[in-house]
């Protein structure tokens, strides 16, 4: 057994080596690159500090060309307005002088001395820089109600943010597609006309992107002089900028150097590494703990453990619980420190914050945080219940529900009431576009969470890896079969009386793997579904806390118009009622305030079913 370990630390030995190898001749090429990008930019540095000079000399004006006369002369029609035709100068590249090209000329000779790169980035040069006019609200008719919505949005948590923080909610991020542009287009107006009162009254320009059609920006009130000196500015800004550039790259090739020399390093540290490795009489250890200040407490991979030191070269700061070491079989001394096994994706799982959750900020679910406690919380806290009785606690939970009914709240509560190590994971971010990668990725998860107990796993939107198998697919969907089918396996290699519980979450349950699904691997299906009447009065009462009220809040008529809304829906409702307060100038919410509020969301999501988002989307 301890000769096959050795084998494989020998191979990760190699394996290491290789990849670090590959990194040292990665940097060298990003070197190569950045010191090219270094002599470019120095001469497009060079090149326009001569532009500057030309243009701080005196004789010579700024035309743009309107069309070649024949091979030597051509018509430019000058910045104060005249045309002339005129030659340019030898080592001027004649077909670089096309139509709208902009030039220097010198007033001496009437020649070209230069070609003028564009003012602006052509992408910004193509678009279309319209004003908005003298566009008031009173010229919009038929929509009050839209502008006074539009004003509320946009106008009023730039001019006046402290009103939203008097009474304790948050302003609106946007405008809805739904509860905007939608209802223009049913009524055959669209919100693009409305949108040119709001610039106008805050005296800002409103630039139109199209992606049918570009058209070039022309200043047709400025004057000749007035143009030249904006020339001029614009050279010293374009050679500021260009010094900029030069010094970033500079720092760039420093930093890239820097790292080079750290590769370097650390490939040495790796050569070293591996021809240790390929001497006898080592073998691999993890500190337990340290006994003293030169004393440490080491289980060997073999199972034994050891009281040794170390040596003087080793960095003790660094020997903390866990890590893995190499140890001297002769001295039993620690000859150096090992890099983790895990894969850094699935070490920094460990530091996701569930947060500061309660089960009391968990309104209207009581049935389901207590089944929930009962699968995950009561196998960790007392396990000896389960034995005494004589059965083996679930292994996992699946919550399901529609979206916005609080499922990953509710496994946000469970770990933070629990003192457990929380790992969260976004299925959909396992997968990986190398074969083989996101299965490596489950393994090594489920390997942490065995070594790290006790400790729960959640994982969210399962049904991204969960689907049912087929047996036709693109490479793609070959390569989640794997994934859900190493799943598979970590479920049935846990013990059910052990410290690692596993929560799934989805609002797609009839898309899983009915493999997935059976006992054994998720022993608890625990719904969350809308809430009725008295859970939606809960989850109002707790949303409703903290912002300021005056007078009697009649919840329940309010939660009666909420039906068939969500905790989501719920919240918003209060954040609507807040922004009610405020468009009467209020620093605090009254009953009607909920009830407008309740209304009105109902509507949209009446306009919502309309655009055909509904609960049966995406279903067969």
């Amino acid at each position: 057994m301890a000769d096959a370990e050795d084998a494989l630390r020998r191979r990760n030995a190699v394996a290491e080596y290789r990849k670090k190898l590959l990194q040292h001749k990665e940097l060298e090429s990003r070197v190569r690159s950045v010191r090219e990008n270094l002599r470019a930019s120095k001469k497009e540095f060079n090149k326009t500090e001569d532009d500057l000079k030309s243009l701080q000399s005196v004789g010579q004006i700024i035309g743009e060309v309107l069309r070649p006369l024949d091979n030597e002369r051509l018509i430019v029609k000058a910045s104060s307005g005249p045309r002339y035709v005129v030659g340019c100068r030898s080592k001027v590249d004649k077909e670089k002088l096309t139509s709208g090209t902009r030039v220097v000329l010198d007033m001496t000779t009437l020649t070209i001395m230069r070609a003028l790169p564009r003012e602006v980035d052509p992408v910004v040069y193509n678009m279309l820089h319209e004003d908005p006019g003298n566009v008031s609200y009173s010229a919009v008719g038929g929509l009050s109600d839209q502008i006074r919505e539009l004003r509320e949005s946009i106008e009023l948590p730039l001019m006046n943010p402290e009103l939203f923080l008097r009474v304790g909610i948050k302003p609106p991020k946007s405008l809805t597609s739904i509860s905007v542009n939608l209802y223009f287009r049913q009524l055959g107006f669209h919100s693009h006309n409305i949108t040119r009162a709001t610039p106008f009254r805050f005296g800002v320009r409103l630039t139109d992107l199209t992606l049918s059609s570009f058209f070039r920006f022309r200043s047709a009130t400025a004057m000749a002089d007035a143009e030249d000196a904006l020339r001029r500015r614009n050279a010293v800004a374009e050679y500021r900028k260009k010094l900029l550039q030069h010094k970033e790259l500079e720092s760039r090739v420093r930093s890239v150097r820097e790292n080079l020399r750290a590769s370097k390093k650390e490939f040495n540290k790796t050569e070293d590494d591996l021809k240790s490795l390929q001497s006898v009489g080592q073998i691999i250890g993890e500190v337990l703990r340290p006994l003293d200040n030169e004393r440490l407490i080491v289980k060997a991979s073999s199972g034994p453990r050891y009281v040794v030191g170390c040596r003087s070269k080793v960095d003790k700061e660094k020997l903390t619980s866990g890590t893995r070491v190499v140890l001297d079989m002769t001295t039993l001394t620690i000859m150096r420190a090992l890099p983790r096994e895990v894969d850094p994706v699935v070490y920094n799982m460990l530091h996701e914050d569930p947060g500061n959750v309660s089960y009391s900020a968990v309104g209207g679910l009581s049935d389901q945080i207590r089944e929930l406690r009962e699968s995950i919380e009561l196998p960790l806290m007392n396990p000896e219940l389960f034995l005494r009785v004589g059965i083996k606690p679930p292994k996992g939970v699946l919550l399901y529900g529609p979206p916005g009914t609080g499922k990953t709240l509710l496994a946000r509560a469970i770990a933070s009431n629990i003192d457990a190590n929380f790992l969260k994971v976004v299925s959909s971010a396992i997968i990986d576009k190398y074969i083989g990668e996101s299965a490596r990725l489950i393994r090594e998860m489920f390997g942490y969470a065995r070594d790290h107990q006790p400790c729960i796993i959640f994982m969210d939107e399962i049904d991204a890896i969960g689907g049912r198998r087929f047996s036709e697919g693109t490479s793609a969907d070959r390569e989640i079969q794997r994934t859900l089918m190493e799943l598979l396996n970590q479920l049935d290699g846990f013990d059910q009386l052990g410290k690692v519980k596993m929560i799934m979450a989805t609002n797609r349950p009839d898309v899983l793997d009915p493999a997935l699904l059976r006992p054994g691997r998720l022993d608890r299906k625990i719904e969350i579904p809308l809430p009725n009447e008295q859970s939606r009065m809960e989850i109002l009462k707790i949303h409703a806390a903290g912002i300021a009220k005056h007078g009697e809040i009649d919840y329940e008529a309010v939660v009666k118009l909420a039906e068939g809304f969500n905790g989501a829906d719920l919240r918003n409702v209060c954040t609507e009622a807040g922004m009610s307060a405020i468009r009467a100038e209020r620093d605090y919410v009254i009953h009607e305030d909920f009830m407008k509020a309740v209304r009105k969301l109902n509507e949209a999501k009446k306009l919502e079913s309309s655009a055909h988002y509904n609960a049966d989307f995406g279903k067969d």
